[in-house]
């Protein structure tokens, strides 16, 4: 036995239904909008695409956090120390990295600044924010990096003559 539901649109039905749709909502069909395209940003040059900034997050003595931009270019895995947290901000993406030896609190600070520069730095929509641990970074992070596998490379090299 087959039953069928009745499905009923109170824009359609008029009257009573109607009325008290919109009572519920607390206003009348005039009261809707039409829908607005959001502001069109331009979009982005090959320039804007490719810049990028490191910043240092780290914890002072008397438990500030301290974030510092780091100028220096080109960016070198040295620059990335154990106990601290960096951010690496790209146009549509942020990485946290976190250094073996940061402390919790850095880490903790390091993701909530990034979630924060995110929303004052206006990111495109689908900006993500990826968490690194020191020792598991991915190749577009390490591409940053002019010297990123230099000590294994010369560990490597060493091993093969």
């Amino acid at each position: 036995m087959k039953s069928h539901a009745e499905v009923h649109f109170p824009q359609t039905m008029g009257g009573d239904v109607e009325d008290e749709f919109w009572a519920h909502l607390n206003g009348s069909a005039a009261d809707v909008q039409p829908a607005r395209a959001e502001e069109e940003k331009a979009d982005p040059t090959e320039e804007e695409k490719m810049m990028y900034r490191l910043w240092h997050v780290r914890e002072e003595a008397d438990g500030k956090m301290n974030t510092d931009e780091m100028p220096e270019r080109p960016l070198k895995r040295t620059m990335l120390l154990t106990g601290d947290t960096y951010i690496l901000e790209l146009y549509n993406k942020v990485y946290v990295w976190q250094g073996h030896h940061a402390s919790d609190n850095e880490k903790y600070a390091c993701m909530k600044i990034a979630v924060e520069h995110k929303e004052l730095m206006k990111k495109p929509k689908g900006t993500s924010i990826t968490r690194i641990p020191e020792g598991v970074e991915d190749s577009l992070f390490v591409s940053f990096f002019e010297d990123f596998y230099a000590k294994e490379n010369a560990v490597v090299n060493k091993e093969i003559q």
